[in-house]
């Protein structure tokens, strides 16, 4: 567990927990994002690139593995 005041990625703890970060960098997730983007590691720009679709699934399924 994490303190309720702490900041940091409740997958991984190494660094802030922002959209950008679980989205494009969290090693927690990176099978998840190579299996629904292609990719290990996102550059932020290339958010825009992707679906909706795409980065909507991978928020579902990084939600059921809490």
């Amino acid at each position: 567990m994490r303190p309720i005041d702490s900041h940091l990625s409740r997958r991984c703890g190494a660094e802030e927990e922002t959209s950008a970060h679980v989205l494009c960098e969290c090693e927690a997730l990176e099978t998840l994002r190579y299996t629904y983007f292609g990719y290990f590691i996102l550059d932020p720009e290339d958010l825009g690139s992707l679906s909706l679709r795409q980065s909507g699934t991978l928020s579902k399924e990084q939600g059921s593995h809490d």
